[in-house]
């Protein structure tokens, strides 16, 4: 059961961290203005707070967006690292009757051939159907996705406000 979780748990984490940076980054597109951290969503209005305001965004970019992130990338390293084997008979016996397969790269080139995607007869920790190639690149694609996404959602919120400052200093140096 706790093999269940890097194999199903990538798409689902991938996905809800997307999905909640698509909020986050919906809510910094609609509060361009003003400093970086009032671009951040938080549980609590950072104008009622501006002395710790700084302070709780940061908090709020480490726990909806680093950790997430991080344990994404957990996930993904323990499912590229976990044991699937090859069953000889095509049963779900594994592994007494099937061969391992070892390595990381082995999901990408199993030693026993490329499977047919209906018809596998490759089992992820023994006994889930799994789909070598296949199933490791759309997992990787969907940690990847969600990295690229989480960068745009940065870059949203430290881009605009770090092209906004030499402007705001050059007319303070005029004025």
């Amino acid at each position: 059961m706790l093999m269940l979780l890097p194999l199903l748990g990538v798409p689902v984490v991938a996905t809800l961290c997307v999905w909640s940076l698509w909020w986050a980054k919906a809510f910094a597109k609609r509060h361009t203005d003003g400093a970086w951290f009032d671009k951040v969503v938080t549980k609590s209005d950072l104008r009622l707070i501006s002395d710790k305001a700084r302070t709780v965004a940061i908090w709020s970019l480490i726990l909806f967006v680093a950790l997430p992130l991080l344990g994404l990338a957990i996930l993904e390293g323990t499912f590229l690292h976990g044991n699937f084997y090859f069953a000889v008979d095509g049963n779900f016996s594994c592994p007494q009757n099937c061969k391992e397969e070892v390595g990381v790269l082995a999901h990408f080139w199993p030693a026993n051939g490329l499977p047919d995607v209906f018809k596998t007869a490759y089992r992820y920790d023994g006994s889930l159907t799994y789909v070598p190639v296949w199933q490791p690149t759309l997992w990787l694609l969907f940690g990847v996705g969600a990295l690229i996404y989480a960068v745009s959602y940065l870059r949203l919120i430290f881009g605009n406000s770090a092209s906004r400052q030499p402007s705001v200093q050059i007319q303070e140096a005029t004025s």
